[in-house]
């Protein structure tokens, strides 16, 4: 119970934190960036493309990128929340598409590209889905995502 406690609580502090963003200082170059759509009370589809961040180290510390990839996997895997950094240095939130949190069996033999997106850390992807921007946080639910470019091979 303690554990998934914690997890609530860095979730809590990382989505607080998320409001201030710089650029990672290793990220990759090739990433093309979408408009956070407009603060409102719909929220419309939304095309992100970026490097796949766990927000605990990257918020925390400024880790991004190839040589962080192994621990960013790990927190990823621990329930840390993960993100996009677009390349005019916005960050958005990925969360779950909201109608597979809710109804898991009706999507049951399709793969979920938010879980895909857990192994594609330091990755250059492109995810779609219902955007918005609340309290100057932006948030996709990923209803779709794909690899653009994998990082270069460490040392």
């Amino acid at each position: 119970m303690r554990l998934r406690f914690h997890h609530v609580a860095t979730a809590a502090i990382l989505v607080a934190a998320m409001a201030v963003t710089s650029t990672p200082a290793n990220s990759a170059a090739p990433a093309k960036a979408t408009s956070p759509p407009a603060a409102s009370k719909r929220p419309k589809v939304a095309v992100v493309r970026g490097e796949v961040l766990d927000l605990s180290c990257w918020l925390a510390r400024g880790l991004s990128g190839p040589l962080h990839q192994d621990c960013a996997r790990k927190c990823i895997a621990s329930g840390v929340p993960m993100g996009i950094m677009t390349a005019d240095s916005t960050l958005w939130l990925l969360t779950q598409d909201h109608g597979r949190s809710m109804e898991p069996g009706s999507f049951a033999g399709t793969p979920d590209p938010f879980i895909q997106c857990k192994d594609w850390p330091s990755y250059i992807v492109e995810v779609s889905g219902l955007g918005s921007t609340k309290n100057g946080i932006h948030v996709v639910e990923v209803a779709r995502a794909k690899v653009i470019s994998k990082p270069a091979a460490t040392p």
